[in-house]
């Protein structure tokens, strides 16, 4: 009795063992098919995997994966996002989730997932490719919620008069350039940015991004100009769901003499909260931009932690050139020049080393990349060579692979 109930467990745990040896091999197969190009053959294995074992995140991630590589982005996204909540430390799963989300339009979910893994490891192979990825995303993101806002501008007005916007998000534009010369207007663009970048250090402040407000500029055909004035602020703003905005003058007298004056203006109502200005040599602009930067804050009446003003008061660049260069390479980077934004930011770097352009150059996206960005198995190939390349880094940098079994 006690050999056959032996037999018997034996029996079970070989079918146990040679089923889950058919499941491995399958995947196997499955995988090797997707490499291979055999797409509709690669996703009928999938299946049969996950006929077997619905939770099996291996095989979600290769059904997704094979999905985006036939540019059936909308079938990717199930799968994927199953995979991801199973399992949301899987970088694969994540990333190729995320690559979903941007092929289908859903720009903000690719941010939400892609942004982590960059945080998270921000010197790897694989975060260089995503973060030109997540720089297109915000474009294309910012240039889809300018046209929905414009298109629902009437409904919005309607609700914002029962809701208004959110008092702490705050829009800044870029300042009218009275008296700019045409090698100085760069510095509308990189101020903006300068002050975008500083205010957004305030933990209690949700600062608009640049490139949001750069599309909506567009839509309103300011794109070129960038003017906003008192009278079209509060349009501005309300479109951006922003419950003040930062608007203002730049003026340089002389080649020599920068004055800056700005005007805080509280959305809902138009009317004025604060203003602020600010002047000097030109060459101490780093000056000027905090004093309107803590001006700004000051207004707001926002009790700043010693840390934050410490944070804030650091200098990002102390280089005029570099400040040009940079603003220069955001102009080209916006009318879509993305090889011209790169060389701009290189000869930037060469000039201002440890200033804005240094993070603005790992952010930019070539051609190529916005090439990419369309094709989901180059894009698939592109974060794979990368993970790849990583895990052989980290293997070489411990010395070997650890041993066999």
């Amino acid at each position: 009795m006690r050999k056959t109930a032996c037999c018997t467990g034996m029996a079970l745990l070989i079918i146990l063992l040679l089923s889950g040896c058919q499941t491995i091999l399958t995947h196997v197969k499955a995988t090797k098919a997707m490499h291979d190009g055999r797409y509709e053959e690669s996703v009928a294995l999938f299946q049969e995997v996950l006929k077997k074992n619905d939770n099996n995140a291996e095989a979600l991630k290769g059904l997704g994966e094979t999905y985006l590589r036939m540019k059936k982005a909308p079938e990717a996204v199930a799968p994927l996002e199953k995979a991801h909540q199973l399992y949301p430390s899987d970088k694969a799963a994540g990333i190729n989730l995320g690559l979903a989300y941007n092929m289908i339009g859903e720009y903000d979910k690719a941010l939400q997932v892609w942004r982590p893994y960059v945080e998270k490891e921000p010197d790897t192979n694989l975060s260089a490719v995503i973060r030109k990825q997540i720089t297109l995303a915000l474009y294309k993101d910012a240039a889809k919620k300018a046209r929905e806002a414009l298109m629902n501008e009437t409904a919005l007005q309607a609700a914002l008069k029962a809701t208004p916007g959110d008092p702490n998000t705050l829009a800044v534009t870029y300042f009218g350039d009275k008296g700019l010369t045409e090698q100085a207007k760069p510095l509308q663009k990189a101020i903006a940015a300068m002050l975008i970048t500083d205010l957004g250090k305030a933990q209690s402040l949700k600062v608009v991004e640049r490139i949001r407000v750069q599309k909506l500029l567009e839509e309103l055909r300011l794109g070129r100009s960038g003017i906003v004035d008192e009278r079209t602020a509060p349009r501005v703003g309300r479109l951006m769901g922003a419950g003040k905005i930062v608007t203002g003058n730049m003026l340089i007298a002389g080649n020599d003499k920068m004055d800056v004056k700005g005007l805080l203006t509280n959305v809902p109502t138009g009317g004025e909260i604060g203003k602020q200005d600010a002047n000097g040599p030109v060459k101490e602009f780093f000056k000027i931009e905090k004093a309107i930067a803590f001006g700004i804050l000051k207004n707001l009446g926002i009790q700043l932690s010693q840390k934050e003003e410490e944070t804030i008061g650091r200098y990002a660049t102390q280089s005029y050139p570099g400040l040009l260069y940079f603003g220069e390479g955001l102009d080209s980077q916006d009318r879509g020049e993305w090889d011209k934004a790169i060389e701009i930011f290189q000869k930037c770097l060469k000039e201002d080393p440890t200033g804005p352009c240094a993070v603005a150059l790992l952010d930019a996206p070539s051609g190529g990349d916005v090439e990419a960005s369309v094709d989901a198995a180059a894009m698939a190939n592109a974060m794979g060579t990368a993970q790849a390349e990583d895990a052989s880094a980290a293997a070489s940098s411990s010395g070997g692979d650890g041993g066999g079994c």
